[in-house]
């Protein structure tokens, strides 16, 4: 297959998942209301766990300014941040390591990096067996590091909703 044509693939698939994520899975706190228009089906603060219906869970710290490496290119007047991130998989089956995130400061989108400097970075293993856990770190720029909402998802909202975590 050319390159151009695993190009047009891959961005079709992102464009599809785009329009399913978040569509089920609902966090068993007893929030079962329908989504914001953002399809966030509950919000957190930091620090909280969110667990769906299956016990699959994740917590996000309170994000942490770091200055990256070199080769993270922050906005000038913006702020790098660090969040860890724990999920645990209590699915009954192995999860493959889907994990989604999106942040927003002061109404304005932040950008994702990844910095091996700082430790943000992938895991290594892409699937969690059931009953397993993993924590890392992930990272983004920000405008307002005090007005922040991150939103996860453990799956890319394939079966598990997005959850909003905030201060």
């Amino acid at each position: 297959m050319k390159t151009r044509n695993r190009i047009a693939l891959t961005i079709a698939m992102s464009v599809l998942i785009s329009l399913f994520a978040g569509c089920s899975g609902q966090p068993s706190d007893g929030s079962n209301s329908p989504s914001n228009g953002d399809g966030v089906i509950a919000t957190y603060r930091f620090g909280e766990t969110a667990t769906w219906d299956d016990g699959t869970t994740i917590k996000v710290s309170a994000p942490e300014v770091i200055t990256p490496s070199s080769y993270v290119e922050v906005p000038e007047g913006w702020s790098a941040l660090r969040f860890e991130v724990t999920m645990v998989n209590n699915s009954g089956d192995t999860m493959q390591f889907l994990f989604r995130s999106f942040l927003t400061s002061g109404g304005v989108d932040g950008e994702a990096f990844l910095d091996a400097g700082s430790d943000i970075k992938w895991p290594s293993d892409p699937y969690i067996p059931n009953g397993e856990s993993v924590t890392f770190l992930i990272g983004f720029t920000a405008q307002n590091p005090e007005d922040v909402e991150l939103q996860v998802s453990p799956d890319l909202g394939l079966n598990y909703g997005k959850v909003a975590f905030t201060f």
